[in-house]
């Protein structure tokens, strides 16, 4: 059972560095204090921000389905 959870955290982990790497510059940071999770949390929050000011772009660009 431990092990398991720990495949799925390390997944979600994984996940989660793939789109911090993709939405923020070396140089850049999301929040000065908190974890992953508080970084996801705002990170999604400003893309989704982004793609309400510009629903076509996203929708040429960066949709796949």
């Amino acid at each position: 059972m431990k092990k398991l959870q720990r495949l799925q955290n390390n997944g979600y982990l994984a996940f989660s560095k793939f789109f911090q790497k993709a939405f923020i510059s070396e140089d850049g940071y999301i929040i000065d204090t908190g974890n992953f999770q508080t970084c996801n949390r705002e990170m999604i929050q400003r893309v989704y921000e982004r793609i309400k000011k510009h629903p076509i772009i996203w929708k040429l660009f960066f949709m796949i389905a």
